[in-house]
């Protein structure tokens, strides 16, 4: 064959290979470790780093290693934390508001109650 018919042919060859792969589904590769997502109701360490307003999945890594983090549980190499340890913990660290001028020391002074405007 001449070299412009073996270009032909390569190109057709490419061009029916491609258009066959796009029609199969091939799934992903398996690896040997386990990539499954978490659990409902389970985080990772940044995830529960974002669930807790903490600027960096580091921050929750720092608190931990100073015993100061919400309770986790291993999965494997990596920490996991369910959604209600997160949620106690974090009530753990509210700071109750200063009592307002006026107010009996230890109170706390009452919100005026704002009506929804009327449509």
């Amino acid at each position: 064959m001449s070299k412009a018919m073996d270009a032909l042919v390569s190109e057709i060859v490419d061009r029916v290979a491609r258009e066959v792969l796009a029609q199969i589904e091939i799934p992903p590769p398996q690896c040997a470790c386990d990539h499954r997502p978490p659990p409902v109701g389970v985080y990772t360490t940044k995830q529960a780093a974002a669930y807790c307003g903490l600027s960096s999945a580091q921050s929750l890594y720092n608190l931990i290693s100073e015993g100061e983090g919400p309770t986790y549980f291993k999965q494997g190499r990596r920490n996991a934390f369910y959604e209600a340890d997160l949620d106690e913990w974090n009530r753990s660290r509210l700071v109750p508001a200063p009592a307002s001028p006026g107010s009996v020391r230890g109170e706390s002074a009452e919100l005026p109650i704002r009506s929804s405007p009327s449509r």
